[in-house]
């Protein structure tokens, strides 16, 4: 619930996913100068901005590859380049800073800074803020005002963790579950679900399919197309050559192809000031990962959210995948720049991001009306343990085991074979096997 009470000529800053919320709101009052952006884009316009010609620039330069060349490029904003420092590492980045400064490839805006000074600052909702986040901010203040506000979120402290024997099972239960909210009027675009990882894509994608419940998941990305492929596997120096082959090899008659076809020109456009378009393979490739393809099955489906800070008391929100290792976080001691260092520059160890994951999941999770929270002991990668998060939440668990569908037929019909699979194969039997099986009993066996 928005709670804030804005001057003229303010500056709002809060995250990305809550920022249309946040610009709904003020939609009415045409009369206030309000801008709106996120913690980052308001660093990145106070310091500086790099692109796809910088992160080149470190690749051909260098020899870097991709990954290592955009963490440099991030741990610049870390670095004071009037600063001596001791450490090689360090005086590396102040050097590579001041190299790319000097040749144009990190971008400021010298008037921004002094036009802060007409504007205030309200940090809206950002919850836990990092070490760095309050440095950023102690500079700010020394320009203007800043205010911090957060929303008093209901605590909802009376929760139970379920926790099931296998992955399958946590996927099905929450599939019932949705599909009850379904049944009984929810809005779909009211259910999320939190906290799935690789390990839970196809196992949720399979099982949500027995339900008929469309699902973001299913989402592709550019470059798992046919289209990226062939695109890829004949990239040219000149691009005009691969794009001539891409138009030749696909029926551009075809809507989705179409689609793609102008998404990939899109892309392409990006890297005009670029000679020989094999240099930047790698940046092409990572732009084809990070781009989503939405399925065209409308807006209503089941949303994928990763985290729990932004949803309202009208969502009603699964958190599976309530283990340990994957909720909260774990930050090790092996980043570019190692915890030694980032004490030096005042920054978040790893110890301390893990305090902040850690408090951040626990707030979040208390002060969510609508969460049902899951957990598996066993999946194919072996045992697994709740989440570290149990000790602070001090919630009930209770364990359930999967029995028939009141909302799946085909998930009836599968778990059947599964029953007639044990009976044949190990003389193993169950009462659920005599109520699936006078159920439907049309099963075609094999």
């Amino acid at each position: 619930m928005l709670s804030l009470n804005i001057e003229n000529n303010t500056i709002i800053i809060s995250k990305k996913k809550l920022l249309p919320k946040v610009i709904e709101f003020f939609a009415g009052n045409s009369f206030l100068n309000l801008k709106y952006m996120t913690l980052d884009e308001l660093r990145y316009n106070c310091y500086f901005k790099y692109d796809e010609r910088s992160i080149y620039y470190l690749l051909k330069t260098y020899k870097y590859d991709y990954d290592v060349s955009v963490k440099i490029l991030n741990n610049l904003y870390y670095i004071d380049d009037n600063m001596d420092y001791n450490d090689d590492k360090l005086k590396f980045l102040v050097n590579i800073k001041k190299e790319l400064m000097e040749n144009g490839l990190l971008y400021s805006e010298p008037l921004f800074l002094d036009s802060l000074k007409r504007y205030s600052i309200v940090i809206y909702n950002y919850g836990t803020l990092s070490k760095y986040d309050y440095k950023f901010i102690s500079f700010l203040r020394t320009i203007t005002n800043v205010s911090i506000i957060n929303d008093d979120r209901v605590l909802y402290d009376d929760k139970i963790i379920y926790e099931f024997e296998a992955i399958d099972d946590e996927v099905v239960f929450v599939a019932e579950s949705i599909a009850k909210l379904l049944d009984d009027g929810i809005d779909i675009n009211r259910i999320k679900i939190c906290g799935i990882n690789d390990e839970y894509r196809n196992i949720v994608i399979r099982i949500f399919k027995f339900y008929n419940i469309p699902i973001s998941i299913c989402d592709r990305k550019l470059f798992a197309t046919k289209i990226s492929n062939i695109f890829l596997n004949n990239l040219d120096k000149d691009i005009n050559n691969t794009i001539s082959i891409l138009k030749d090899s696909i029926d551009l008659h075809i809507q989705d192809n179409l689609d793609l076809f102008n998404i990939i020109i899109d892309i392409v456009n990006k890297y005009t000031w670029c000679d020989n378009y094999l240099d930047v393979k790698d940046l092409l490739v990572n732009d084809f990962k990070n781009t989503t393809i939405h399925n065209d099955d409308g807006n209503n489906k089941i949303e994928i959210i990763d985290s729990l800070d932004y949803v309202s008391d009208d969502d009603y929100v699964f958190l599976m995948n309530f283990n340990q290792g994957s909720i909260p976080k774990v930050f090790k001691d092996e980043d570019y720049l190692s915890d030694s260092l980032k004490n030096v520059l005042e920054i978040d160890s790893s110890n301390d991001l893990n305090i902040l994951d850690m408090n951040r999941w626990v707030y979040d999770i208390k002060h969510t009306k609508n969460l049902t929270i899951s957990y598996k002991i066993n999946s194919s990668e072996g045992e697994c343990y709740i989440s570290s998060l149990i000790d602070s939440l001090n919630y009930k668990i209770e364990s359930l085991a999967i029995g028939y569908s009141n909302y799946s037929d085909l998930f009836n019909r599968v778990l059947l074979t599964k029953k007639i699979d044990n009976l044949i194969k190990y003389n193993t039997h169950d009462e659920m096997l005599d109520v699936l099986y006078n159920n439907y009993s049309d099963i075609k066996y094999l």
